[in-house]
């Protein structure tokens, strides 16, 4: 492994008198030869528009531009990291914004391309916003931790099946690219990731608050049926959901083995009725 942009790291950190923060989920990508396999994924679908999240210390954006044509949006939480790439990458192409990824409307930069290396403690949430936004999205590059990527690419029958998974399956085609290896980050993190590429489904019209809540109450106790876990519900979701499953004979089922086609065909049957 070179170690050249860990030094860099080390040294760059040292400049600005910080230190990688926790909470920010701050494990800077320091491998050239991984950033290399993700910048030729990335642009193998020819971007014109690329956001970022969590530039950090900017080696992404750095080896990008001596190689592609784009235009670039980083949306950067820390504001020492925000100011310090806003000196470095002075270019009218080029915006750093110093924000909240989960506050940042990606219809201000639609259509993009979104790539980021995602901390495990927001993975969840920038997930749903990737659903709820995906309109707007051309595709997702994203490192996630592996346990968590798993989780994501699942396929119903797996223990690891749940919530996630459907809720990404049915608005995104699912990849996986790479697994990166936890010594390619400055700090080393405790797991390695994976990079997976999300594309989004043409033609589905669902709505990801539809698939949140009725996921929710089917998964409400992973070791239950089905239909006991319908059971826990209230009021007209409980009513739909023990006539959908009772109809089909899969009240005897546990979530994680239910196909995702029928997942897709209870979404649509509830929208119809409740509409």
């Amino acid at each position: 492994m070179n170690f050249t942009l860990k030094k860099r790291a080390k040294e760059l950190l040292h400049e600005l008198n910080v230190r990688a923060k926790k909470r920010f989920g701050q494990n800077f990508l320091v491998s050239e030869r991984v950033l290399d396999k993700i910048l030729q994924e990335v642009f193998s679908s020819k971007p014109v528009k690329i956001l970022e999240i969590g530039p950090g210390l900017g080696f992404f954006l750095e080896m990008a531009i001596k190689n592609y044509n784009f235009e670039y949006v980083g949306v950067e939480i820390d504001p020492v990291f925000g100011n310090f790439l806003r000196e470095r990458f002075s270019c009218d192409r080029i915006l750093i914004i110093t924000g909240d990824f989960l506050k940042t409307p990606l219809k201000d930069f639609s259509p993009v391309t979104v790539f980021g290396s995602i901390p495990y403690n927001l993975s969840s949430s920038i997930i749903e916003k990737f659903c709820y936004e995906k309109d707007e999205i051309c595709h997702v590059f994203v490192i996630l931790q592996k346990e968590f990527g798993m989780r994501v690419m699942a396929n119903p029958g797996s223990r690891l099946f749940g919530r996630i998974s459907i809720l990404v399956q049915i608005f995104f085609k699912v990849e996986k690219l790479l697994e990166v290896s936890k010594n390619c980050f400055f700090p080393t993190p405790q797991v390695d990731s994976v990079l997976l590429k999300l594309t989004p489904k043409s033609g589905v019209n669902l709505s990801p608050k539809t698939v949140g809540n009725l996921t929710r109450a089917c998964f409400a106790a992973r070791r239950k049926t089905i239909l006991n876990n319908v059971e826990l519900s209230e009021g007209t979701m409980r009513t739909f959901l023990r006539e959908f499953f009772s109809l089909r004979r899969l009240g005897s089922l546990r979530p994680e083995q239910m196909p995702l086609e029928i997942w897709e065909e209870l979404f649509q049957t509830f929208e119809s009725e409740t509409s």
